[in-house]
């Protein structure tokens, strides 16, 4: 082991198959004597050892009566260690979690929700659903996770992945999982696809500022099927007594990829 003292302490023992049998009564008293051996002795007496016998509670020992072991010192932390049987040699493992492993372990933890969740509510492979996570009161590292690990978990869960805040208003749910992880809850949840507005705020010029005007709209572009929607490049309706306009690829989309890649470009999700 390279850097032995950094990570390990030196231990002795008598040689008890050769010096039991050579010392008899003697050897008992040897044997504390080697154990009130303070670490620094010890390492003095490995070098020592090196170069001939030595003297030991008044025993002059060759090299081959002494049995060196290696103890660890490191932190327990950070560190396991496993010994060989004869302790002249020790094994160490950083057991550090840095954050990449963390928020792996996290994007597979979320990957098998939506997998257990599709299961659940009976969806076939070929279904076509959208998959949503919300992480209410968390630090945000399951975002983070799934975004650092987004193509890998969306290839396994065969389905679109984005955070709630993506979600269509008005999308039929399919199912939900809610539970509890690190620091916040977590829901998943299964939508079907169908329209998705643009986010609310790039509504309101066309809303005239109205938030309520906003909603309605919402709603009752919700009520339009995807071939309706995907025939007109311009939408003009009156809402609430309201003429409102609205134009495919900017307000309204055929899916959340594509309001995605126009309204959350350079997030991380597109």
């Amino acid at each position: 082991m390279s850097d032995e003292d950094k990570w390990c302490n030196a231990k002795v023992m008598p040689n008890s198959n050769v010096l039991g049998k050579k010392l008899g009564k003697a050897f008992g008293p040897l044997r504390k004597a080697f154990a009130k051996l303070s670490i620094e002795e010890v390492a003095d007496l490995k070098a020592k050892s090196l170069l001939g016998a030595v003297n030991i509670g008044g025993q002059a020992l060759e090299p081959s009566d002494l049995v060196f072991m290696l103890q660890p010192k490191f932190d327990a932390e950070t560190y396991e260690g496993l010994a060989s049987a004869d302790g002249r040699f020790m094994i160490l493992i950083d057991i550090t979690k840095d954050e990449s492993i963390i928020l792996e372990a996290c994007s597979r933890e979320m990957t098998n929700r939506v997998q257990k969740l599709r299961k659940s509510t009976g969806l076939q492979v070929a279904d076509k659903v959208t998959a949503y996570v919300s992480d209410n009161g968390g630090d945000g590292s399951v975002f983070k996770a799934l975004q650092m690990f987004k193509d890998g978990v969306r290839k396994q869960i065969g389905l679109p992945l984005y955070p709630a805040s993506f979600r269509p208003k008005h999308g039929t749910q399919i199912g939900v999982d809610t539970f509890k992880y690190g620091k916040g809850e977590v829901s998943v949840e299964l939508v079907v696809p169908g329209p998705t507005m643009c986010p609310d705020e790039a509504l309101m010029a066309s809303c005239k500022g109205d938030k309520s005007l906003v909603e309605k709209v919402n709603a009752f572009v919700s009520t339009m099927g995807l071939e309706t929607l995907g025939s007109l490049d311009t939408l003009t309706a009156t809402v609430d007594k309201e003429e409102v306009t609205l134009k495919k690829g900017e307000h309204y989309f055929m899916s959340v990829e594509e309001m995605v890649a126009v309204h959350h470009k350079g997030s991380g999700w597109d």
